[in-house]
């Protein structure tokens, strides 16, 4: 019994060589495999969260008929809330309301708020065409995010965004209590 053990014993200490030799191949390979999943597994939960908060946003603005720049303020925040706990400084939000002329169909912006200084989705008008008929309107959110990767397995910035229409539920469209086009204080 104990001389088997002892010829296992011998073969195992002549094989560390080999072993060592395959752990130096393939250790590389497994950490990259390992750090590319936990990049893919980052970049899909923020996906998932621009996607939550896009449609939260666009179904928190179809509710009203009047919305105040308070209330659009309180509607941002609550998209930040839903990304936490990535940071929100790559993040840009265009809450559009968006009216259909009575005479030609065409759309137009009743309001929009932009949430950074860049001039967001500049083409919100031409994503709108044939959502609706004259007189209608529709309630238009789209968010961009820049992801930065956690390792640099994945190499610069992910550039993500998502875009949801609803109607207004209470009236044809959403109106700005102000007279600003940007239903902002």
């Amino acid at each position: 019994m104990f001389r088997g053990l002892k010829t296992r014993a011998v073969k195992f200490w002549k094989s560390r060589g080999t072993a060592a030799v395959e752990f130096a191949l393939l250790a590389p390979l497994m950490l990259a495999i390992y750090l590319g999943v936990i990049e893919l597994t980052s970049l899909l939960l923020v996906e998932r969260k621009i996607i939550a908060a896009t449609e939260t946003v666009a179904d928190l603005v179809s509710q009203e008929s009047v919305i105040t720049p308070d209330e659009v303020d309180d509607v941002i925040t609550a998209a930040r809330r839903i990304f936490d706990p990535y940071d929100t400084a790559q993040l840009t939000l265009n809450i559009a309301s968006i009216r259909f002329n009575t005479d030609t169909g065409a759309p137009e912006i009743e309001w929009q708020r932009i949430t950074s200084s860049s001039d967001g989705d500049s083409t919100i008008l031409t994503q709108a065409v044939d959502l609706g008929k004259p007189g209608e309107g529709v309630v238009i959110a789209y968010l961009t995010y820049s992801h930065t990767p956690i390792f640099g397995i994945l190499t610069g910035t992910v550039s993500l965004d998502e875009i949801s229409f609803l109607r207004p539920r209470l009236a044809p469209v959403v109106k700005c209590s102000t007279a600003s086009a940007t239903c902002s204080n």
